[in-house]
């Protein structure tokens, strides 16, 4: 791609004329009928050339005359084409040509939280944050992103659950994990929840952050069955309690089976469930 460089170029843009007519189509021309062809002008020409320059210098290629792919390479560098998901922490390697990413992020869940004895009814574990942009970046340039791993599990000594592990994308943006929930003794009902993460993006990065939700604290039904506390909902995803129907049976809390979201809390002597690991997606 290169500009006309022919010896008839002219040094600045010319304006171009007043449109004569309604604009519309070329036309071939008739000349039976006496009807002159479209002339395909030097101001048409300007503005297809300029159309196309747009798309090499957003993506930063330098215009070469050798190379009649560039205007694809440039929305190829420009547009996702890509994803990659990260369930565990490792290295980016920003690909040749591109200058932008699309990136998503959760922090872990955190764990639900164990109970003991018959009775008892644990806290659901709180959701990691969420971020969510464009991050502009270098051809070449390594970027660590890291998982938090889920909080872990309340014991059914009455434990509480842990918190999740924060994941983060370089130095752009980081999203916390939730807090776990708490635990219960017999014959009581976990008074608090786990809270959820919180939320960092870098100055200057044009980056969508979510606090997400808290874990629920579950409730003892009007039959004398129990509900434990639901781990918490994440940026797009949700999770739920588990059920008894009597308060004797022990029944271990739910997992976060899902990116960020909170563990369920255990019933009647079960563990509280792990919290939903976090996740990291790219796009190019």
């Amino acid at each position: 791609m290169l500009r006309l460089a022919n010896g008839t170029q002219a040094s600045a843009l010319p304006s171009p004329p007043a449109a004569v007519g309604t604009p519309g189509f070329a036309s071939p021309g008739d000349a039976a009928a006496g009807i002159q062809a479209s002339v395909w002008d030097a101001y048409t020409f300007n503005r297809m050339q300029e159309e196309l320059m747009a798309f090499l210098t957003a993506a930063g290629i330098a215009p070469d005359p050798a190379n009649n792919a560039q205007v694809l390479a440039a929305i190829r560098a420009l547009y996702p084409q890509r994803i990659v998901v990260y369930g565990a922490s490792g290295p980016l390697g920003v690909p040749a040509g591109i200058r932008r990413l699309k990136i998503r992020g959760w922090g872990a869940g955190g764990g639900g939280g164990g109970t003991s004895g018959a009775g008892s009814v644990g806290a659901g574990g709180g959701s990691g944050g969420y971020f969510e942009g464009y991050v502009d970046v270098t051809p070449g340039q390594i970027i660590q992103v890291t998982v938090g791993a889920g909080g872990t599990r309340g014991s059914n000594a009455g434990g509480g659950g842990g918190t999740g592990g924060t994941t983060s994308f370089g130095s752009y943006a980081s999203a916390t994990g939730g807090f776990g929930g708490y635990g219960a003794g017999p014959n009581s009902i976990a008074p608090i929840a786990g809270t959820a993460g919180g939320i960092y993006v870098s100055p200057g990065v044009s980056v969508f952050g979510d606090q997400g939700q808290g874990g629920g604290t579950g409730f003892q039904t009007g039959s004398g069955g129990l509900v434990s506390g639901g781990g918490g909902n994440a940026h797009s995803y949700a999770s739920a309690g588990v059920s008894n129907s009597n308060s004797s049976t022990p029944q271990p809390g739910n997992d976060g089976m899902h990116p960020g979201v909170g563990g369920g809390g255990g019933i009647s002597g079960g563990n509280g469930g792990i919290g939903g690991a976090g996740r990291v997606i790219v796009e190019w």
